[in-house]
């Protein structure tokens, strides 16, 4: 997609209009408002930080490190746990780009088997999201949908570029990469041994992180088919998990 600034500005300027926001995802080539920040950022038109957005990045600033929330990795109860309240799903390239002053803080960010995130995933997207996060209702009626765990693999699978799915299905490598498989967040910490972070973010030991965002819908299991089309899909999240299990990181 070819994006200029001036169809960028157009597009603000004819804002009367009722399907404003609709005009200017599809302009930038994204499904969630939420994800404006981020692609703007990717395109070279940063848009201005709102005083919402300040604070919360203040919130990051006084904790003196920069948490990476990849979704369905237990991510809310570490913004909890760090900063008191939930945060966005944003990529390391995006404070990189757009906040570098949180950039330089020490970064982190949890990794999970791929399989168990999407099944997760699934489970999230089929139930209208957790407890304590919901869905994004430009995706809620068409996950509602879903039948089985064949069809949220097809939906990925159909996907022509990362924003057109939800965050939850997108890959973990998305939020902690450059995009083409550096990683760029200081420390990654497996799901599985979440009292490694615990005991880097507090070596004290007073830290708990209590688990938050259990899915409502029950459990299930993948078959050997499906997991088969979840590897090919999250190919490079299989070798980040193994380079964290291992304790190598370029």
């Amino acid at each position: 997609m070819q994006l200029s600034v001036s169809s960028f500005q157009d597009t603000v300027l004819s804002g009367q209009s009722s399907d404003f926001s609709d005009r200017l995802l599809r302009t930038i080539g994204v499904r969630l408002l939420g994800d404006m920040h981020e692609r703007c950022s990717e395109l070279g038109l940063p848009i201005p930080q709102g005083r919402k957005r300040r604070n919360r990045h203040e919130m990051i600033r006084k904790a003196g490190v920069l948490f990476i929330h990849v979704p369905k990795n237990a991510g809310t109860a570490i913004c909890r746990t760090l900063y008191g309240r939930e945060l966005e799903h944003r990529s390391i390239r995006y404070f990189r780009k757009s906040v570098p002053a949180l950039s330089a803080l020490p970064s982190v960010a949890i990794i999970r088997d791929p399989v168990e995130r999407f099944i997760s995933a699934y489970r999230h997207a089929k139930g209208g999201g957790g407890r304590h996060r919901d869905l994004a209702e430009t995706f809620a009626a068409e996950y509602a949908a879903f039948r089985s765990i064949d069809d949220a693999i097809a939906h990925v699978e159909r996907a022509a570029n990362w924003y057109q799915v939800d965050h939850i299905f997108r890959p973990q490598s998305w939020y902690v990469t450059d995009g083409k498989g550096q990683i760029l967040v200081d420390r990654l910490f497996h799901i599985t041994r979440l009292h490694e972070l615990s005991e880097y973010l507090d070596p004290e030991g007073t830290l708990a992180i209590p688990q938050l965002n259990a899915a409502i819908t029950p459990s299930l299991s993948a078959t050997p088919e499906q997991v088969e089309r979840i590897r090919a899909l999250y190919k490079r999240d299989y070798e980040i998990q193994t380079r964290v299990l291992n304790n190598h990181m370029d």
